[in-house]
């Protein structure tokens, strides 16, 4: 065990150097002697919580009474007890039980008051988020609630946001949340050749109710009204000086495609989804990516307007494994939608999310297309760091993906590219960088590659 504590000591900040070898060194000087076992978790006691029960704080740390633990699993779930960003601070003594081989664990928390941040990041399982400006109000109530007012900033999307969720409480199996969003997605799609943005107006008001249930499955039912007005017009996004066309100039209404021209206008509908997820993802992380376990979803729309009904489903599904010194990352994608949807409703293929080395959105037509797969094959590593947070990590890529609408899929007609990434720790965002893509099969503008600049992984 020694080596072990001297190993995961180097890895420390400086303020927990001290704590663990106080806390810990009386704990493995017996089993030093002895044949090396782990350490059983006796018990988790609570201090400096006021409005926070005890109950809520351990149901946040991915530990329990009774498990078998060593000092490298039991800075990993203080971590994670911190990453959920309900406290100010999150310590932690750990001394001697009962009797030998068990141990006392006291967390020590300090709840956070009102917050006002700038300039931080935000990940979910969509993507990465820019958040300009945010007002935090989480743990008012003392379980664990989530309460935020705050402006973002994505992939193509932009917009500001009031957020209420409530994870699942200590013994229950369900979460809910409520959100009121309004937001700007800007939708890029080629015509003769020349990049148009399309900005769509969104306004939303929803709810939903998940439950977990048999250890990795959750699922999630959820209504929301929305309202959706796309602009008049795109404007180009690059110059063609022998068409006399400038950055910023807006193509006439007259000349937009029908499929497009059809759908501008405000609609409102109501949204009903239903989720099921599948998660085995493990805690532990190399270069700020999950080190094993995978990820799964399906997710089932129906759309209810006075146009038109319709439906669509998409599936994503996500696998790690850490090889050689960083970790193997797979992802594949899938959907259908209706015929009726909007071209804002659609699937665009290409860009950063979906076939890197491309343009955005260059791999369908520009009211999109009704059913699309994708997929993407990653090897992470740490470059300059600790390896589960390094300073700068870096990544080699293949992507693939194909779209149609209709029975008008053709075999072969997939696009593949394959890259190189770099990402950069950064103070409150967390990482940033490139992604570099270079088509293997034919570019559909012609460009030996393309580059990106991203937020995190893309997945």
């Amino acid at each position: 065990m020694i080596p072990i504590l001297s190993r995961t000591v180097r890895e420390l900040r400086v303020r927990e150097v001290v704590t663990v070898i106080a806390s810990l060194a009386v704990l493995a000087a017996p089993a030093a002697r002895a044949q090396p076992r782990p350490l059983i978790l006796e018990s988790i006691d609570v201090v400096g919580n006021t409005r926070t029960s005890a109950d809520v704080v351990r149901g946040r740390l991915p530990l329990s009474v009774g498990d078998a633990i060593d000092p490298a699993e039991l800075l990993v779930a203080i971590d994670a007890l911190r990453s959920t960003d309900l406290f100010e601070s999150v310590d932690y003594l750990a001394t001697a039980g009962s009797e030998r081989g068990r141990v006392r664990l006291e967390l020590r928390v300090e709840e956070k008051p009102f917050e006002f941040r700038f300039g931080t990041g935000y990940r979910d399982l969509d993507g990465w988020y820019l958040i300009p400006a945010q007002l935090r109000a989480d743990n008012r109530l003392g379980h664990g609630e989530q309460l935020r007012l705050q402006a973002r900033i994505g992939y193509h999307v932009s917009g500001i946001e009031l957020l209420m969720r409530q994870p699942p409480r200590p013994h229950s199996s369900f979460d809910w949340g409520v959100s009121l969003a309004a937001e700007s997605l800007a939708r890029p799609y080629f015509l003769d050749g020349i990049e148009y943005r399309h900005e769509v107006a969104r306004g939303s008001l929803g709810g939903q109710v998940g439950r977990s249930f048999a250890g990795a499955w959750r699922f999630e039912g959820g209504a929301s009204l929305q309202g959706v007005e796309p602009e008049r017009v795109p404007v180009a996004r690059e110059d063609d000086p022998v068409r006399g066309i400038d950055r910023g100039d807006a193509l006439p209404y007259e000349d937009l495609p029908v499929e497009i021209a059809g759908d501008v206008g405000r609609a409102e509908r109501t949204i009903l989804h239903g989720v099921l997820e599948y998660d085995t993802r493990g805690v532990r992380e190399i270069a700020r990516t999950p080190a094993s376990g995978f990820w799964g979803r399906v997710r089932s729309e129906l759309f209810v307007s006075r146009a038109a009904d319709f439906g669509g489903v998409t599936v994503d599904v996500r696998g790690y494994r850490a090889r050689v010194g960083g970790v193997v990352a797979v992802r594949a994608r899938g959907g259908v939608v209706s015929p009726v949807a909007a071209f804002y409703d659609r699937f665009h293929l290409g860009g950063l999310y979906t076939v890197r080395g491309v343009p955005s959105q260059s791999l369908s037509p520009s009211e999109g297309d009704t059913r699309f797969w994708c997929g993407s094959l990653e090897f992470r590593a740490p470059l300059v760091g600790r390896p589960n947070d390094p300073r700068v990590a870096g990544s080699l890529f293949v992507d693939a993906g194909d779209a149609w609408t209709g029975d008008n899929a053709t075999p072969g007609d997939a696009t593949v590219t394959a890259g190189w990434g770099v990402r950069v720790r950064v103070p409150w965002i967390e990482s940033v960088g490139i992604d570099v893509g270079m088509p293997i099969t034919d570019s559909p503008v012609g460009e030996s590659f393309h580059a990106n600049a991203v937020l995190g992984w893309n997945f």
